[in-house]
């Protein structure tokens, strides 16, 4: 679910904006919006629900992998004691530990839009082992557990703090910019 922040009773911050060359709006804009998407990122860690302990986790086997593994019990065929191959140990502060502020692609037609979006990271490669992929079974729940909602937590008790730190970011910034200019 994306929200939304329009900053609105700047206007003097937007004409002094509006006054500078294209690209150093653009650099000031995005230089401002990842200050307050790290505000959003630092209190949604602070909130995280983290497992008391480790725990593993099993992946889906499809159902002829199932029958030939029964097969294979029945047969008198047995593995080494112990957990499963499959199996792949979860450590507690996954999701804490890849939580992340990353841009999203610019949509905007003029270029002056900026879009940051704040969750946890996912990992690349084919055994991720630190990948907190479940991160919205615990944000939005399932049949069996009940949501947590902790992102959308931090997002409403940091807008006003998210708000204050871009503003005073942008403040920062455009002067700045305008001492660097000459203006």
């Amino acid at each position: 679910m994306i929200h939304l922040i329009e900053i609105r009773g700047l206007k003097a911050l937007d004409e002094e904006l509006k006054a500078l060359p294209m690209k150093i709006q653009k650099k000031i804009l995005v230089g401002a919006t990842a200050k307050g998407a790290n505000v959003f990122r630092d209190a949604a860690k602070v909130s995280v629900p983290v497992a008391a302990k480790p725990h593993y986790s099993y992946p889906y086997v499809r159902k002829s992998e199932r029958l030939r593994r029964i097969a294979a019990r029945m047969s008198g065929v047995r593995k080494a004691r112990g957990r499963s191959s499959d199996a792949v140990l979860i450590t507690p502060g996954n999701i804490q530990r890849g939580m992340r502020a990353f841009r999203v692609r610019d949509v905007s037609a003029t270029g002056l839009e900026v879009r940051y979006a704040i969750g946890p990271a996912k990992k690349k490669g084919t055994r991720r082992v630190n990948d907190p992929w479940y991160w919205r079974f615990l944000e939005f729940g399932t049949k069996h557990l009940r949501g947590r909602r902790f992102l959308r937590n931090a997002f409403t008790a940091n807008v006003a703090k998210v708000i204050e730190v871009v503003r005073a970011e942008l403040e920062r910034r455009i002067g700045r910019s305008n001492n660097k200019l000459g203006v």
